[in-house]
């Protein structure tokens, strides 16, 4: 079994954030799952290239921000008495869910694949892609978040998590 945090916030450590919750930070909490994982060869995946630049670099994590508008999922809170913090974690799960690279996580000098993807798992150090957002904010009539993504660049680039980012988006304005 391992403990899995789907999102967390930057500077709060895992045990304080199931402990306290601080507004405006919103995390999804840790949850026991059995998974599969293996050892692969970097050389046999399309991350080949990746590895050898990233794996051993100083500072391997990349950071995108992005805003995106969850007038929608707001609505969907409200309307059936859901937590917007769970909608926000299960389109998060969803968005990722739909990228190969989320199931690929650097772990030590190895490349380990996971058959039920990677999204926060912690391996020791903060090399796994995790997202943090603070309070939501008003602009006429829509409500925007603001997120914080960041992941190890041996896992993914750039365009992966521009994918990921936009997949978010939709699937939020896509909820019912």
């Amino acid at each position: 079994m391992s403990h899995i945090p789907i999102c967390l916030p930057l500077h709060y450590n895992v045990s304080f954030v199931l402990s306290v919750l601080k507004r405006p930070f919103y995390f999804c909490t840790r949850i026991k799952v059995t998974e599969m994982k293996k050892e692969i060869n970097p050389e046999t995946t399309t991350r080949a290239y990746a590895y050898k630049m990233w794996m051993q670099a100083p500072m391997p994590m990349v950071t995108f921000f992005k805003t995106v508008d969850v007038t929608k999922l707001v609505k969907t809170s409200k309307k059936k008495g859901l937590k917007l913090n769970m909608l926000m974690c299960w389109c998060i799960g969803k968005a990722a869910s739909g990228i190969k690279e989320f199931y690929i996580l650097p772990v030590g000098d190895r490349l380990v694949q996971y058959d039920n993807g990677a999204v926060g798992m912690y391996s020791g150090i903060f090399n796994n892609p995790f997202l943090i957002w603070g309070k939501i904010k008003k602009r006429f009539f829509r409500k925007y978040l603001t997120i914080s993504f960041q992941f190890h660049h041996t896992q993914m680039d750039g365009a992966h998590a521009a994918k990921f980012l936009s997949r978010l988006q939709e699937i939020i304005e896509f909820i019912r």
